[in-house]
């Protein structure tokens, strides 16, 4: 007996010391990893899933494109598309052929199929709502579409793994609509077949929503995503914390949350590097600008209340807006052709104008800097407080809310989408009768170039859009972490490439 209980007591012990010598290594590899294990973080966006079918602003793209995933993705780092979830071929046909990989598999592990494919761009067709990309007036014989059961010759399952796209014309930027998150694939039976609504239980992005309720989303790495298996790495969950966008420092100070996306906000003049916050800066890619209301051009703003703007400007996160595409001087207007659109003060019947601002995105000192200006030009400029709703709603129809007569926007441009930014700058029901599909390619020629600009001086002429200046995008991070290579010169975010230092 005496023996028996010598041994237990051994083995006991030896147990406790094995125990030890794994606690030890797993939490020096928990110490050791790169990995971020809840990455917390503020985008603009409020704790509903938005509609791909409907993207209203940069923090519904951000989430979608985390928990969605494209047949293509540009590659910012080696500067072209390549396949994601499937590979293709481009015939000269018109014909786009994707052919689904063995890896292309949502969250749950269960196969993506071609009638997920045509399924998820079926809803977007019937729609017609898709903010950025009209898929119906690329795609041949679609535009009718009014169900899901329905066929359509451009858009055709030729086996589980294969789908072929017809196109109505040549359009070489068909790749930039299929790497969108508009274009992002969702499991077909997530998808009401009479309501189109999606209530998602599988994910093809690199993460999966595992929660939302009001505080914001919980995401979770979907172990099977191409994107996942490339950055093993990557934050195991994120939150995506929705706020009031005046606390968001003040919570990034105190730990609250770890990454902040938005752009810079003009005259708030925060220390940063007090805050133990580091930066990640674009290119001045992010336009502020007045958006016009109403069916009707309003002929409000002056050259010279413009160029008081730029000249007394001393805030060097922003530079002056003279065009709508700061990308490529060659799509752009030059400083003389952008004023010559608009009238001088001495011409203007009115010398009021009514901007409604969302008035906790910006600073107030940034909206006081706008009044002066127009004080010193000669314009009176009043300033409407406007709710998050009454922001949302003017920017995205006819509606002019409390008689104003602009709404101060902004947009995050891309390199890539000259075309489409103008496009969704200008709104629905609004704009010069120039069709923009033509452009929206790759290779612009001296023609397209052209109708880019004349676009942008029918915009200023009936003050459809006026910009005013640029801003950089940012992200601001706490400097125990790293953002990894993210897109330099787009309004971009991959969480996927942020670790711990």
């Amino acid at each position: 007996m005496q023996a028996k209980n010598y041994s237990l007591i051994f083995a006991i012990v030896l147990l406790i010391a094995a125990a030890a010598f794994l606690s030890r290594d797993f939490l020096k590899d928990v110490l050791m990893s790169s990995q971020v294990q809840n990455l917390k973080v503020y985008i603009p966006i409020t704790a509903k899933l938005p509609d791909p079918a409907e993207i209203k602003n940069t923090g519904q793209w951000y989430l979608l494109g985390h928990i969605s995933s494209g047949l293509s993705q540009f590659d910012h780092i080696e500067g072209r598309f390549k396949s994601l979830l499937a590979d293709y071929e481009i015939y000269s046909s018109g014909v786009h052929s994707f052919t689904l990989k063995e890896s292309a598999k949502f969250s749950d592990g269960s196969p993506i199929t071609s009638q997920d494919v045509v399924t998820s761009l079926k809803r977007l067709l019937i729609r017609k709502t898709s903010t950025h990309f009209p898929l119906w007036d690329y795609i041949e014989n679609c535009e009718n579409l009014k169900t899901i059961e329905d066929e359509c010759s451009g858009l055709r399952a030729v086996s589980q793994k294969r789908i072929d796209i017809r196109l109505k014309k040549e359009a070489e930027s068909f790749l930039l609509q299929m790497s969108s998150p508009e274009t992002g694939i969702w499991f077909a039976g997530d998808i009401d077949s009479k309501t189109l609504e999606i209530k998602p239980i599988k994910y093809s992005g690199p993460y999966e929503l595992e929660e939302i309720d009001e505080t914001g989303f919980k995401l979770k790495r979907n172990e099977v995503n191409p994107i996942s298996q490339n950055f093993p790495d990557s934050p195991k969950t994120i939150q995506i914390k929705t706020m009031a966008a005046d606390t968001v420092m003040k919570e990034l100070e105190n730990g609250g949350i770890d990454l902040v996306i938005r752009s810079h906000n003009p005259y708030d003049f925060t220390s940063l590097e007090q805050m133990g916050v580091d930066v990640f800066k674009s290119a001045p890619a992010t336009l502020i600008y007045l958006h016009g209301t109403g069916k009707n051009s309003k002929h409000l703003i002056a050259q010279e209340y413009l160029q008081k703007l730029w000249d007394n400007n001393i805030d060097t996160g922003i530079v002056p807006a003279d065009n709508f595409l700061p990308f490529d001087p060659g799509l752009s207007l030059t400083r003389s052709e952008f004023l010559k659109e608009l009238p001088k003060v001495s011409e203007l019947k009115n010398k009021m104008v009514k901007v409604g601002v969302p008035w906790t995105y910006l600073s107030k000192g940034f909206y006081e800097f706008i009044k002066k200006a127009g004080i010193e030009s000669g314009i009176d400029v009043k300033i409407v407080e406007l709710s998050r709703e009454e922001w949302f709603s003017a920017l995205e129809s006819a509606a002019s809310p409390q008689e104003i007569d602009f709404v101060l926007g902004i947009y995050a441009a891309s390199e890539r989408y000259p075309a489409v930014q103008l496009r969704y700058i200008t709104g629905e029901a609004r704009g010069p009768k120039i069709d923009l599909t033509q452009a929206e390619t790759p290779e612009l020629s001296s023609e397209k170039k052209e109708l880019l600009r004349d676009y942008q001086k029918a915009l200023l002429k009936n003050q459809f859009a006026v910009p005013l200046f640029l801003a950089r995008h940012q992200i601001m991070y706490k400097n125990n972490l790293s953002v990894g290579n993210q897109p330099p010169s787009d309004a971009e975010v991959e969480l996927w490439r942020v670790t711990k230092r």
